[in-house]
């Protein structure tokens, strides 16, 4: 039996992964590669919701930077590269798969480079303008070998890319398709596990750093600031991640919820958790991708903040705001009493059943 690869840095990575890990694993010998944020209690320590017994092997590396300047991403990168490359050699697998654009999959795509293992890169050809991870993720795309786009328009881009229409398909997001697929739990279970009590009016709020910003974070003071004018609204947020000044902007919003009563922090929900409670909202706000790709496909609306996103193709139910008090809190308010039933949520992350199409496809390329 031909043995795979697959690599996991994050709680959202993961999550996205499962359906077609299900699918991998009874057609092929599935080994697991966890670095990052899984490790790290800070991040909620993501690596207790990894079954171990679904692989044949799982290997463990601690890569996430010691702190949360770019110096720091930067030693992450090269750590990650030095240690993975040790467990890639190892395992030798026919085929690797990442997905997505983080720079712990940078470090995952250049050691199987250079270890001339193929890679399928899952996710590529999407513009993200106000990140630095539109060059890791068109990196990871010329350095793989067989390439999953999301999109009609990613996957033109990815064929420009690599100059060719081979080894590539338009799969759908994994996001998409997970949120489409989800069980909704109900608030109770929400009460009992979370202790959330839920309001008229609920916001869940997932921020990311951009690559404008500065140990300051005045933008993340702004939303804050837009937000404490909602006393009567329940706001629920998720940890931001490991890249540059995620560590700062994870202090403020814990000195935030600390200081309002109708305020929560979750470190991580997990996939299942998150879909449902996401459902359960009158709208999310931040920058996360999760905005974009699955809270359409749950009919919730988006309030997008800054430019993290720019670039990315978006439902016409995501209301784009920039981090300017005024403005912000307008369109929360606004955005709080839409009639759902009113807004456009068609995607153009939708296909039916990715992580199958994504399963044939393997079969084709390990011949």
């Amino acid at each position: 039996m031909k043995k795979i690869l697959l690599f996991t840095g994050t709680r959202a990575d993961f999550g996205l992964q499962l359906p077609l890990i299900r699918l991998i694993k009874k057609k092929y010998k599935l080994e697991l590669i966890v670095c990052n944020m899984h490790t790290s209690i800070e991040f909620g320590k993501t690596l207790k919701e990894i079954n171990f017994s679904d692989f044949k092997k799982v290997y463990i590396i601690k890569n996430l930077p010691t702190g949360q300047n770019d110096i720091d991403i930067l030693n992450s990168i090269s750590l990650g590269i030095r240690e993975m490359s040790k467990k890639i050699y190892k395992s030798n697998p026919k085929l690797a798969i990442i997905l997505g654009d983080r720079y712990e999959m940078l470090s995952a795509s250049v050691a199987c480079f250079f270890l001339k293992v193929p890679t399928l890169h899952i996710n590529g050809g999407e513009i993200t303008k106000g990140s630095l991870d539109d060059g890791i993720r068109d990196a990871i795309t010329t350095f793989s070998s067989f390439h999953c786009p999301p999109t009609k328009r990613s996957f033109e881009r990815v064929k420009n890319i690599l100059g060719e229409n081979k080894n590539l398909i338009n799969s759908g997001a994994l996001g998409a398709h997970n949120a489409y697929k989800s069980k909704i739990k109900t608030k109770n279970y929400f009460k009992r596990k979370y202790n959330i009590n839920f309001k008229d009016k609920n916001i869940l709020i997932t921020i990311h750093p951009e690559k404008n910003f500065n140990y300051k974070l005045k933008e993340i003071k702004i939303l804050l600031k837009s937000l404490s004018s909602f006393n009567n609204v329940n706001q629920i947020f998720t940890a931001s991640n490991s890249d540059a000044y995620g560590k700062g902007i994870n202090k403020l919003i814990k000195e935030f919820c600390k200081k309002n009563k109708n305020s929560i922090y979750i470190k991580s929900f997990g996939k299942d958790d998150y879909l449902s409670i996401l459902k359960h909202m009158s709208c999310v706000v931040g920058n996360s991708s999760s905005g974009v790709i699955e809270a359409p496909i749950l009919k919730v609306p988006t309030i997008n903040l800054g430019t993290r996103q720019k670039g990315r193709e978006f439902s016409k139910s995501i209301i784009n705001a920039p981090f300017d008090t005024n403005i912000l809190s307008k369109k929360i308010k606004k955005t709080l009493y839409l009639n759902k039933n009113k807004l456009n949520f068609d995607s153009p992350y939708l296909k039916k059943n990715t992580p199958q199409m994504i399963l044939n496809f393997i079969r084709k390329v390990m011949y």
